[in-house]
């Protein structure tokens, strides 16, 4: 029985992640501010959209019109480059959710470091014998330790 549930909730998760709404489209984009909340992008199919938001206590609630329609990620990317939306709090909310739903890709358009050469084996002990000397080195300018058990504390 246990394995029977297993497989069943396998086949639920593969189909909820098959079946997301990332295929649906939408004709309208923007961002709004809710009470507490604080900004967070918003996707519909008409403007009226502002009106269910403006009822919901909403703020400086801005919604476009797309071109085409669009996924909520194409959305995204597209009102990204609007200057209406070049507001710190409106890229926010749209990084936001391009990072929990595009992923690594659209989190930042910078290269990516290089990464530094992993020094080879004959680098390793070159440097430990250096470390080594350098210590052989010290202890010989300083000189012996004196004796310290003639000396009354």
């Amino acid at each position: 029985m246990l394995k029977n549930s297993s497989e069943a909730f396998k086949r639920h998760l593969l189909r909820k992640a098959t079946n997301m709404a990332t295929d649906k489209l939408f004709s309208v984009a923007g961002t709004s501010k809710h009470p507490t909340l604080g900004h967070k992008i918003r996707f519909a199919n008409d403007e009226l959209r502002v009106k269910n938001l403006s009822k919901s206590n909403h703020t400086d609630i801005l919604l476009v019109s797309l071109p085409n329609e669009m996924t909520k990620v194409e959305a995204a990317l597209f009102i990204r480059g609007l200057d209406e939306f070049q507001g710190v709090a409106e890229q926010a909310a749209i990084a936001d959710f391009l990072d929990r739903n595009e992923g690594p890709a659209a989190r930042s358009t910078k290269p990516a470091k290089a990464k530094a050469a992993k020094p080879s084996i004959e680098d390793i002990r070159a440097r430990a014998a250096s470390k080594t000397n350098a210590y052989t080195e010290a202890m010989a300018a300083v000189g012996p330790a004196p004796d310290m058990e003639d000396q009354a504390f």
